[in-house]
C-alpha cells in the first residue's frame, strides 16, 4: 500500500514537471513572437514611405505607392493589432497551464506573422520599384539621349551609305525622340514606372536601328556601287561585241533590263526595310549579272575556239571522207566476189549520208560566219559535235574494215580446210582398199558419202562467182565434226575387219573337232563376206571360240591393239 502511494506521487510529480517543462517552452516561444511584432512595428519601410511621399508622383506610380502604403497601413493597423491580441490570450493561457491548447495556438499565430511580413517585403519591393525606377530613368534618359544624338547624327551625315533606306530610318529616329520626351513628360510628372517603360521601348528601338544599319549598308552598297558598276561594264563589252557583228542567242537588252528591274526592287524593299526580300533579290541580281558575264565571255571564247578549230574540222572531216570512199570502193570491188552481210552495207550507207549532212551543216556554219550572222557558241558546239559523229564513223568503219579482212581470211582458211578434208577423206577410203573386201556397210557408206557431199558443197561455194564466207564458214565447222566422226566410224571398221578375219583363222584349227564351232564359223564368214557386217560377224565368232578356248578372243584383241 506504502509503495503504491510512493508511485503515484512520483507519477504526479514527473506530471507537473513535464507540464512546467512545456510552460517554459511556450513562454519562450511567446517572447520570440512579441519581438517579431515589435520588429515588423519598426520595419525600414515606414522610412521608405516617408521618403516617397516627399516625392511628386503622378500616374502608375502614384497608383501603385497609394495602394502599397494602404496595404502596409492594414498590416500594422488591423493584423499586426490582432495578432498581438490573440497573442497576450495565448500568454494567459499559458500561466493557466493550458500548455497543450497553447502550443497549438502558437503555430497559428506564427503562420499569421509570416504571411504579415511576407506582404510587407513585397510592398517593400513594390515601392522599391519607384525608387530605382527614379534613380535608374535619370541615368538611363542621359545615356540614350547620348546614344541617340550619336546614331541621328550618324544616320543624317551619313545617308549617302543607306540610299533609300534613309526614309524609314529618320521616321524611326522621330519615334524614339518621341518616345524620350514623353519619358522626360512623365519623369517631371513623377510617374516613374510608365517613364521607364518608354525608356526600355526607347532603347529596344535604338538597339534595333543599330542592328539595321549593319544589314542596310551592305545591301545599299550593291544596289547603289557594286550592280551599277558591273552593268556598266556589261554594257561596255556587249556594245563592243556588237560592233564587231556578234550575235546571242539570248536578248542581251532584256536580260539587262531584268537587271535595272530587280536593282529598283530591291530598293523598293530596303526603303521599306524589308531586309529579308531585299536580300533574296539581290541574289537574284547576283546571279544575273554572273550569267550575263558567262554569255559574254562564251561568246567572246567561242569565237577564238572557232576560228582556230575551223580548219582541223574542214581536214577531220575530209580525211573521214577520204576514208570512207576508200572503204566504200573496198565494199564495191569485194561484192563482185563475195555475198556481202546486209548490215554492213546499211552501215555504210549511212556513213555517206552522214558524211553529207556533216559537210552540208559545216558549210551552213561557214557561211554565216562569212555573212557575219553567226552565234559563235552554236557553231562550237557544232564543231564538237561534228567531231564526235566523225570519231565515231571512224571507229564504226575500222570495225567494217576489220570485218572485211576477217571475211577474206575465213576464206582463205577455209580453202585450206577444204584441201584437208578433201585428203582426210581419201585417206579414209584408202585405209579401206587396203584390206580387199568386197563392200562396205550401208550406214558407213551413207555417211562417207554424205561427207563427201558436204566437202563438195563447200568446194563448189568457194568457187563460186560469189562466195558467202559466212554460210561456207558455217559448212567448215558442221564438215569438220561429220569428217571427225567418219574418221572414228572408220578406225572401228578397221578394227572389225581385222578382228574378225584373225578370229576366223584362229577358228579353223577348231573347226574339225567342233561341229557348233564349225557352224559359226560359217555364219561369220557369210556375215564378212557377204553382207559386210563385220561386227556381227566378230560377235558371231567371238562366243563359239571363247567356249573352246576361253580367254583367246581378248588376247586377239590385244595383238591387234598393240
Amino acid at each position: 500500500m506504502f509503495i503504491s502511494i510512493i508511485v503515484i506521487i512520483l507519477l504526479v510529480v514527473a506530471v507537473f514537471l513535464y507540464m512546467w517543462f512545456l510552460q517554459q517552452r511556450n513562454s519562450r516561444t511567446i517572447d520570440e513572437y512579441r519581438k517579431k511584432i515589435a520588429n515588423i512595428k519598426e520595419d525600414k519601410l515606414i522610412e521608405k514611405i516617408e521618403d516617397l511621399e516627399e516625392m511628386k508622383m503622378t500616374g502608375t506610380s502614384l497608383e501603385i505607392f497609394g495602394q502599397s502604403k494602404s496595404d502596409f497601413e492594414m498590416q500594422l493597423e488591423d493584423r499586426l493589432p490582432k495578432a498581438e491580441n490573440r497573442l497576450n490570450r495565448i500568454a494567459n493561457s499559458n500561466t493557466e497551464f493550458r500548455v497543450f491548447q497553447t502550443y497549438r495556438s502558437l503555430r497559428n499565430i506564427n503562420e499569421e506573422l509570416n504571411s504579415i511580413q511576407i506582404t510587407i517585403s513585397q510592398i517593400y519591393d513594390r515601392l522599391m520599384n519607384i525608387s530605382k525606377s527614379n534613380e535608374s530613368n535619370a541615368s538611363q534618359s542621359q545615356a540614350l539621349r547620348k546614344e541617340f544624338e550619336v546614331l541621328r547624327k550618324e544616320i543624317l551625315t551619313q545617308s549617302f551609305n543607306f540610299g533609300s533606306a534613309s526614309d524609314k530610318l529618320s521616321e524611326e529616329l522621330a519615334e524614339i525622340s518621341n518616345l524620350l520626351d514623353t519619358e522626360e513628360q512623365l519623369t517631371r510628372q513623377g510617374d516613374y514606372i510608365e517613364a521607364s517603360q518608354y525608356i526600355d521601348e526607347a532603347s529596344t528601338k535604338i538597339k534595333l536601328i543599330n542592328n539595321q544599319l549593319d544589314i542596310i549598308e551592305p545591301l545599299h552598297k550593291e544596289l547603289d556601287d557594286v550592280f551599277p558598276e558591273q552593268l556598266e561594264e556589261i554594257r561596255f563589252v556587249y556594245d563592243k561585241l556588237e560592233k564587231q557583228q556578234f550575235k546571242f542567242k539570248e536578248d542581251i537588252e532584256q536580260l539587262i533590263d531584268s537587271v535595272e528591274t530587280n536593282i529598283a526592287k530591291s530598293n523598293v524593299d530596303l526603303a521599306e526595310l524589308q531586309f529579308n526580300d531585299s536580300t533574296l533579290k539581290n541574289d537574284v541580281i547576283h546571279q544575273q549579272i554572273e550569267d550575263l558575264y558567262e554569255i559574254l565571255s562564251r561568246e567572246n571564247d567561242a569565237k577564238r575556239t572557232v576560228l582556230k578549230q575551223q580548219k582541223p574540222v574542214i581536214d577531220y572531216f575530209n580525211h573521214a571522207k577520204f576514208q570512207h570512199n576508200r572503204l566504200e570502193e573496198r565494199v564495191q570491188n569485194l561484192k563482185e566476189s563475195y555475198v556481202i552481210d546486209g548490215d554492213i552495207l546499211l552501215s555504210v550507207k549511212k556513213h555517206n549520208e552522214e558524211l553529207n549532212r556533216i559537210r552540208e551543216k559545216f558549210d551552213y556554219d561557214i557561211q554565216k560566219i562569212a555573212d557575219k550572222e553567226v552565234v559563235y557558241s552554236e557553231v562550237s558546239e557544232n564543231f564538237k559535235e561534228t567531231i564526235d559523229k566523225l570519231d565515231k564513223i571512224e571507229r564504226d568503219e575500222k570495225v567494217i574494215n576489220d570485218q572485211l579482212n576477217e571475211m577474206i581470211s575465213t576464206e582463205e582458211v577455209a580453202i585450206q580446210s577444204v584441201s584437208r578434208f578433201s585428203k582426210n577423206l581419201d585417206i579414209q577410203k584408202r585405209s579401206l582398199e587396203q584390206f580387199r573386201i568386197n563392200g562396205l556397210p550401208d550406214d558407213y557408206l551413207d555417211y562417207f558419202y554424205m561427207v563427201y557431199d558436204e566437202i563438195k558443197k563447200m568446194n563448189d561455194e568457194l568457187n563460186s562467182e560469189r562466195v558467202n564466207v559466212e554460210d561456207v564458214s558455217k559448212q567448215s565447222i558442221v564438215t569438220q565434226e561429220d569428217l571427225e566422226n567418219l574418221v572414228e566410224m572408220t578406225n572401228k571398221l578397221k578394227f572389225d575387219i581385222e578382228l574378225s578375219e584373225r578370229l576366223m583363222q584362229y577358228s579353223t584349227r577348231y573347226a574339225d573337232q567342233d561341229a557348233t564351232l564349225n557352224d559359226r564359223l560359217t555364219t561369220a564368214r557369210e556375215l564378212f563376206d557377204n553382207e559386210f557386217e563385220f561386227e556381227k560377224s566378230v560377235n558371231v565368232i567371238s562366243s563359239a571360240l571363247e567356249k573352246v578356248e576361253p580367254g583367246s578372243v581378248e588376247r586377239i584383241k590385244d595383238s591387234i591393239s598393240a
